[in-house]
């Protein structure tokens, strides 16, 4: 069976690598530990079934995400082996993404990911939902992957303990990463900069006088129009008009490797 790694349309289930010595061998045993069931996109899409169930079918466990607020509710559950865990996403873009206790926000190098079940404004039919089955009873930790989420304290957790709590794994990403930067989009903050050339000299603004009629009660004039009030030929060939010169100087400075440093904000 192939590892999963961070890929949210995988059949695989998330699997625990445990090196061991075995007659002076170092052997690694794979341990199961979540079954991904089901997938299904919400709105009319086709629910995908990702594997059976690998065990007789538990409890089922139905964990809301999104919403009001950026939260999964329960933010916790006590699941049995066999049990069945099903993420309902009720509005804008939200991930289940496995983690570790000790690195919260940070997608575990073998572990299941939903992927960005998107329903933005809550506009689907039908919310999008993940569904897994628990084969252990092991503590497992799972986050938010949409950026500054998960620092904000959108974690959750199966089985915690005494000794890894809902309340400490919590604390713990929101002191390592700080608080909500974007709800959304999934990618990294940037900053674009650029520099822009304007014309050394501008033409001197005059104006034209209007002239206007009333016929029928009604106004039928020609306002004022200004002449040289931008150089010749400014905004032809720019989206926007003159509005698109500022973006067609950034593509143009891009373009030709000229150094930045003017912030576009």
């Amino acid at each position: 069976m192939a590892m999963m790694m961070g890929t949210s349309m995988s059949k695989t289930s998330s699997m625990i690598a445990m090196p061991t010595m075995i007659n002076n061998v170092l052997t690694v045993i794979i341990t199961v530990d979540i079954t991904i069931v089901e997938i299904f996109m919400g709105g009319t899409a086709t629910t995908q079934t990702m594997t059976t169930a690998a065990l007789p079918t538990g409890a089922m466990h139905t964990v809301m995400v999104g919403g009001d607020n950026d939260v999964y509710t329960p933010n916790s559950v006590i699941a049995a082996v066999g049990d069945i865990v099903e993420f309902v996403f009720l509005a804008d873009n939200h991930t289940i993404s496995q983690s570790t206790f000790d690195s919260p926000c940070v997608k575990a190098i073998v572990g299941i990911d939903s992927g960005f079940m998107a329903n933005m404004g809550g506009m689907l039919s039908a919310p999008p939902t993940f569904k897994i089955q628990v084969t252990t009873t092991a503590a497992l930790f799972f986050f938010c992957e949409q950026m500054g989420h998960c620092g904000e304290g959108m974690v959750f957790t199966i089985n915690p303990t005494a000794n890894m709590t809902q309340a400490m794994f919590m604390s713990k990403a929101q002191a390592l990463n700080g608080t909500k930067t974007s709800t959304t989009m999934a990618m990294a903050p940037t900053t674009l900069h650029t520099t822009t050339s304007m014309p050394t000299s501008m033409p001197t603004p005059s104006l034209v006088q209007g002239t206007g009629t009333i016929v029928n009660g009604m106004c039928e004039c020609a306002c004022l129009c200004g002449v040289n009030a931008y150089p010749a030929g400014d905004g032809i060939g720019s989206f926007g008009g003159l509005s698109g010169m500022a973006f067609q100087a950034l593509i143009n400075s891009v373009a030709m490797g000229m150094p930045t440093s003017t912030p576009l904000t």
